[in-house]
């Protein structure tokens, strides 16, 4: 290439306006309008538009890219803070993927924010089991010390309605008692 044609392709290349670019390589006859990295996208610049290429876009934090075209990400969306209960987040979300989530194993829970956990044992607590735990629930326990109230509870119930029905038994008898007498009133 001589002079004459090296400062000929400057030239063409300095046509461009500001904001707006022409690919070398690309065969483009005419400037395009430099790509808006829109914050409302989830997108913020990576690279500035030059006259010999267009800006280059990547999400913003705590985004990720969701539609890319020739290594160019166009729209990002915001990561998942949290996973479905029963689940744990087993990779926090990059650039280019959301976060992962997983299932709990076999005798753990997630409330799907926090790690699994193992369901609690009951007896290591001092209670019982009254009702097993979930993939999102830990196992319910009632400790001893609470049986042994409801117990005494429902003894003491037990106790005042036998002594209730004992009561009026006896006020019965009273009644029948007096009645078969009769009346003070009555003459002899």
């Amino acid at each position: 290439m001589n002079t004459e044609q090296e400062s000929s392709a400057a030239l063409h290349v300095l046509v461009c306006p500001d904001d707006t670019f022409k690919e070398d390589l690309s065969g483009q006859k005419q400037c395009s309008a430099c790509t808006e990295c829109d914050p409302g996208l989830g997108l913020k610049e990576k690279k500035s538009c030059t006259p010999t290429s267009d800006v280059l876009c990547k999400p913003l934090d705590g985004f990720f890219c969701s539609d890319s075209r020739r290594g160019r990400c166009r729209a990002a969306q915001r990561h998942r803070l949290s996973c479905s209960p029963g689940q744990y987040i087993s990779q926090r979300g990059t650039a280019d993927e959301d976060t992962e989530c997983l299932h709990c194993t076999d005798g753990t829970f997630s409330n799907g924010t926090s790690s699994c956990q193992p369901h609690t044992t009951c007896d290591s607590v001092g209670g019982v089991q009254i009702q097993p735990g979930t993939d999102s629930t830990d196992s319910t326990c009632i400790k001893y010390v609470a049986i042994v109230f409801i117990i005494i509870g429902c003894i003491c119930f037990i106790i005042l309605l036998v002594l209730g029905e004992y009561a009026n038994q006896i006020d019965e008898m009273r009644v029948r008692a007096y009645l078969a007498e009769g009346p003070e009133w009555q003459t002899y």
